[in-house]
């Protein structure tokens, strides 16, 4: 799921769609915390299975210490998904992510679902 959720919010980001404003962001918000919500399932599949029944956040809370002390990996897989989670919700008071945030926020999912999965 990892890449074809990270190929189909990249299809977004590169095409959008022209009657769809503000929806498309979200939903390529949205693909890229699913696939790294799928890489930490994945790394806790071979890890931990225990720690699949935990939520995402206590999942993430754990990952640096599986990771062999490897912190910044782990704490920007948190903070990203926390940025993610909040940019998934529509707010009157927040304007949509920009095409810019996106792709930001995509080019470092790409990057730590890759760390993720290698571990």
């Amino acid at each position: 799921m990892t890449s074809s959720a990270l190929a189909e919010a990249r299809r977004l980001l590169e095409y959008p769609p022209t009657t769809d404003s503000g929806l498309w962001e979200r939903a390529a918000v949205l693909l890229s915390r699913q696939a790294l919500e799928a890489s930490v399932e994945r790394f806790w599949e071979q890890r931990s299975p225990d720690l699949q029944r935990a939520n995402t956040r206590a999942q993430l809370l754990c990952l640096s210490e599986f990771m062999g002390g490897d912190t910044p990996v782990a704490g920007d897989a948190t903070q990203l998904w926390n940025t993610l989670s909040r940019a998934c919700h529509y707010d009157d008071d927040y304007l949509a992510p920009t095409a810019a945030e996106v792709a930001g926020w995509l080019e470092r999912a790409e990057r730590l679902c890759t760390i993720i999965d290698g571990r």
